[in-house]
């Protein structure tokens, strides 16, 4: 059973339960419901019979179901998905919930009422570990979990899971976003959006290497991240420094990579993050997410200079930032840098070559007005 119907059907179960309604019949009215609770109870039960308004259930859940794939989380967090986007589609499933709750103003799902939801889905500590604070889904930035009345310190089981609005927007589309999240211009760029599918988690094993096209073999760009990416084991991540003047030169390897995965590339501006006060977990949490949506590899770019590296403090801060990172890891500076001996970070570093002739004609020929030196 689909993870949308399957939380609407329990859904439906607990609200009728708790109204004191008779088992759904068609044509069948409750004339002792308060009018906005039998229409609660009536949407619940359209997203059961397959639609909310004009949305089908089926369309819906496979858009959610490639997406938890391509997130790489489990049952219990994609049936936790289910619940919040159930009542981000429909403000009557949003008052069916607030009815479970006893407390119509709080129309997002609750940790304890998703372990009543799933109690046949996942043990009930799944569900509070994928409905908490530090999960997987708050971990991709997938979702935001915010306390009962805005308490920071509300008791884990009345903690609300508010979906993030880029997910409702990549289910509504009906697959990956094309552009970067707005709040993050300037900072997030995504180039070649492969548009329409969510690309899966990469690990070890799943390159696509010698693919018909012929751009990546044994020795191609694309093939050192995949080596450094194998490498990454027991808590040690193994990333590509690439050092060079030229940015475009020197995202290469990321661009063969993301092409041989049938993925896109999310460029994110280290220094523009920094200077907005950024370069920290909500930039870790953005870059996952618009990873995920967007079907996308990060690469990093425009890592801080020399002199503000100078401090070891702020080389800490870096380096614990691009731990954390989404792999295969790929950076790109102006000039060589190594991280703190004493952090399981291992950067290989490699210079990006310079244009050769032929390419710097061709930049000399750009529709700029330049033309090249005699």
């Amino acid at each position: 059973m689909s993870a949308l119907l399957e939380v609407a059907r329990r859904l439906e179960a607990l609200l009728a339960a708790r109204l004191g309604a008779e088992p759904d019949e068609p044509g069948v009215v409750h004339p002792l419901l308060p009018g906005a609770d039998e229409q609660a109870l009536a949407a619940v039960r359209a997203a059961v019979g397959g639609s909310v308004g004009d949305l089908e259930v089926d369309r819906l859940d496979d858009t959610l179901e490639a997406l938890a794939g391509a997130a790489g989380v489990g049952p219990a967090e994609t049936h936790v998905l289910a619940a919040a986007v159930l009542v981000n589609l429909d403000d009557r499933i949003g008052r069916a919930v607030g009815l479970l709750h006893d407390d119509v103003s709080r129309t997002r799902p609750s940790a304890g009422l998703l372990c009543r939801l799933l109690e046949d889905v996942a043990p009930r500590a799944a569900v509070l570990e994928a409905a908490g604070p530090g999960g997987a889904l708050e971990h991709r930035g997938l979702v935001e979990i915010t306390g009962a009345y805005g308490d920071p310190d509300a008791p884990l089981a009345s903690r609300e899971v508010a979906l993030h609005p880029r997910v409702v927007a990549a289910l509504l589309r009906g697959g990956a976003l094309e552009d970067p999240d707005p709040a993050w211009t300037g900072v997030l760029a995504l180039e070649d959006a492969v548009g329409g599918v969510f690309g899966t988690t990469i690990g070890a094993g799943s390159s696509r290497a010698g693919s018909d096209d012929g751009e990546e073999g044994e020795d191609g760009e694309g093939d050192v991240l995949r080596r450094l990416l194998d490498a990454s084991v027991d808590g040690r991540v193994v990333g590509l420094l690439r050092v060079g003047a030229d940015v475009e030169q020197a995202l290469d390897p990321a661009r063969a990579f993301a092409h041989a995965e049938g993925l896109g590339v999310l460029r994110v501006d280290l220094a523009a993050a920094q200077a907005r006060g950024a370069a920290g977990d909500a930039l870790l949490r953005a870059v996952r997410r618009e990873s995920i949506l967007a079907a996308a590899l990060p690469v990093w770019t425009r890592l801080p200079s020399r002199e503000a590296l100078a401090d070891p403090e702020a080389q800490r801060r870096l380096a614990h930032l691009l731990l954390a990172a989404p792999a295969p890891l790929l950076v790109h500076a102006e000039h060589w840098w190594t991280p703190p001996a004493d952090l399981p970070l291992v950067l290989v570093q490699q210079q990006a070559a310079a244009p050769g002739f032929h390419d710097r004609r061709a930049l000399w020929a750009a529709p700029d007005g330049a033309t090249p030196p005699a």
